[in-house]
């Protein structure tokens, strides 16, 4: 503090630091306890599940990321030449899951074919919870 009772910029940054430490620890906490609860209820890799305790209903939600590879990109690259690749395409693919998913049940062969272009690796399980009512 200065003379005027007002925050100097170190004792801010000093606060600022002290309070994202404690987020931080926090976090871990929770991201331990998250654990447990995956640990102890057990998930499955892809959806929502909901269990009913006495006073709260916990939800857990399996995740798979998914990613495009980068095989064609790559031969595109090859056939264009680095310099050119750089200077003439901007590229962002992104994988559309509901079409990816609706194209397991519609053509399993296409989807089969697709999956050799997509790379798939279980996420983090999200864990929720809310209130539950009291009938």
């Amino acid at each position: 503090m200065n003379g005027n009772n007002e925050p100097s910029i170190d004792h801010l940054v000093i606060d600022l630091i002290e309070a994202k430490a404690s987020v931080a620890e926090a976090k871990q906490r929770a991201d331990k306890i998250e654990d447990k609860i995956v640990q102890f209820l057990g998930n499955k890799p892809e959806g929502i599940q909901h269990f009913k305790g006495e006073n709260y209903i916990l939800s857990t939600t399996g995740k798979i990321t998914r990613s495009l590879d980068d095989t064609d990109i790559s031969l595109m690259r090859e056939k264009l030449g680095d310099r050119i690749f750089r200077e003439i395409i901007e590229v962002a693919p992104k994988l559309n899951l509901k079409n990816f998913k609706a194209l397991a049940v519609s053509d399993p062969e296409r989807y089969r074919t697709a999956c050799g272009f997509i790379t798939s690796k279980p996420a983090k399980t999200s864990v929720s919870f809310k209130a539950n009512k009291k009938d």
